[in-house]
Parts: C-alpha cells; sequence; structure tokens
C-alpha cells in the first residue's frame, strides 16, 4: 500500500478466490492505512479498559475519532509525577517506562498497554452519579404523584426541599472534579530504543508513538 517494493511472494496453495482493493480507491474509502492500522489497534485496546469497555459500538467510534495521535522521542517525559493531568494514553508504536519518586522504575508499557486512565475517572464517576440521579428524581416524582409516603402534603414539601439541597451539593461536588484533573502518581517517559536499519521509521529514530484522549471527550 506504501508503493514500495512487496517484502514477500503469496502464493495460492489451492483454488482460491480473493478480493482486492487499489491503494487510491483504499484511501478514498478508508483514508490512510497506517491511521487505519493504528485506529484498528486503539479499538482493540479500547475494549480492555474497563472505563471505556462499557461504551457501545458507536460511542466508542465516536471517540476514536477524536484520539491525537504524537510522537515522543526516547527520553522525553510524556507526564510527571506530582503534576495535574486529564489525558489519557494508549502506546500505539514503542515503549514507556514508568518512574515513581522514591522507587524508580517500576513498569515499562509497551504497543497496546496504557496509562493515564485516572483522567478519565472523574468524568466516568460523575456520569454515573447522574445517572443514579436522576432515577432517584423519577422515583420521587412517582412519589409525589401518588401522594407516598403517607405524610401528606408538608411531608412531601420537606422530601422535595431536602431533596433538592442534596442534588445541589452533589453537582457543586461533581462539577468540583471535573475542573480539578487529577494528580499524576507517577511520570511516565518514552524509553523506545533506536533500531538501526528498522522498518519501522518510528523505532529507527528512536520515537514512540501514543494515542492521547483528553477527558473532556467524555464529559
Amino acid at each position: 500500500m506504501s508503493g514500495e517494493p512487496r517484502a514477500a511472494n503469496v502464493a495460492a496453495v489451492e483454488r482460491t478466490q480473493v478480493l482486492s482493493l487499489a491503494r487510491d480507491d483504499f484511501a478514498a474509502l478508508l483514508g490512510d492505512l497506517a491511521t487505519v492500522l493504528e485506529l484498528n489497534k486503539l479499538a482493540v485496546t479500547m475494549e480492555s479498559v474497563p472505563i471505556l469497555k462499557r461504551l457501545t459500538p458507536d460511542a466508542r467510534a465516536s471517540v476514536l475519532r477524536r484520539v491525537a495521535f504524537r510522537d515522543y522521542p526516547r527520553g522525553q517525559t510524556v507526564v510527571r509525577q506530582g503534576e495535574r493531568g486529564d489525558v489519557f494514553y494508549i502506546v500505539v508504536e514503542g515503549c514507556v517506562d514508568v518512574i515513581v519518586s522514591g522507587s524508580g522504575k517500576v513498569a515499562t508499557l509497551g504497543p497496546g498497554e496504557f496509562f493515564g486512565e485516572a483522567a478519565l475517572l472523574a468524568s466516568a464517576e460523575a456520569a454515573e452519579e447522574e445517572a443514579a440521579e436522576a432515577e432517584e428524581d423519577a422515583k420521587a416524582a412517582k412519589a409525589a404523584a401518588s401522594g407516598g409516603g403517607g405524610g401528606g402534603a408538608a411531608a412531601t414539601a420537606a422530601a422535595v426541599r431536602q431533596r433538592a439541597k442534596s442534588k445541589s451539593a452533589a453537582a457543586a461536588a461533581r462539577k468540583k472534579r471535573r475542573a480539578e484533573p487529577p494528580v499524576r502518581n507517577a511520570s511516565v517517559v518514552a524509553s523506545q530504543e533506536a533500531v538501526p536499519g528498522s522498518p519501522s521509521r518510528l523505532k529507527a529514530e528512536g520515537l514512540t508513538r501514543l494515542g492521547e484522549l483528553s477527558k473532556e471527550v467524555f464529559d
């Protein structure tokens, strides 16, 4: 698909029927091959991330369309321990070292692995709380309509006031969590070693490629 010489021969070992798609047609229909492959890899990875696994296929596709790809040279810090951050990262190619102050390197993450998921937790938790709150509102409205509780209009009015007060406090707490990104508990540094003559340009140049998603995508 790149116009370069084929790297291998492919021969039919029995009667075989294949479908073919010219490079220009592929690009017109699906876009750049490298980008398509990267997005497919990210789609598979997203299914293993608890926060993202619950998304519907349509929602996951929408998220994928908002992924930003970025290359980091070997040794560059991606996130720094103690700083606030609101971006979730998936390693597409290369690798990164996870470093904790006082403990040194605690992990190395490669293609398909991820970090920074805490950046999405505030949004995910807030969405779940809002859904639960809406369900409670529906129950309260149903009870009020049927005159439930047995305490009459005064008791119903008091319950409504208490409910409104609780909702206001909960909404303020959610707003604060969303406004303040979580503190990073580790530093992450690109660590891909340069590989002379590698068929991968990224590896040959000592680069690590990450797919980045801001928590704003999920707000």
